[in-house]
């Protein structure tokens, strides 16, 4: 029994041991102030997403002529089993649509 205890215990100080710290290694914005933009960050442990937006003209909501925000992008970071999860996404004047993977 004192064994199974203390298996338990060391099990748990491992798990919670402090991770690594996580630095930016790449962060690009370009926002020129029209509408128009573009970002993205990459991090050490291998997280990213990137991001474009842009104004469009087309019939909005209630029926009337004017611009709306379209955004595509996408992110993507290693999740807890080892697997790269993925999702890209697109929102304009269809609604949000988002697909994800599992590699």
């Amino acid at each position: 029994m004192m064994k199974y205890v203390l298996l338990v215990a060391l099990v748990g100080v491992a798990l919670a041991m402090p991770q690594s710290d996580i630095t930016i290694v790449r962060s690009d914005i370009e926002n020129p102030g029209t509408g128009e933009y573009q970002w993205g960050y990459e991090t050490s442990d291998g997280s990213k997403a990137d991001a474009t937006g842009a104004l469009r003209d087309g019939v909005l909501e209630d029926g009337t002529n004017g611009q709306f925000q379209t955004v595509q992008g996408s992110y993507s970071y290693t999740a807890p089993d080892g697997r790269l999860i993925t999702v890209t996404y697109t929102s304009d004047d269809k609604g949000y649509r988002a697909k994800t993977t599992y590699a």
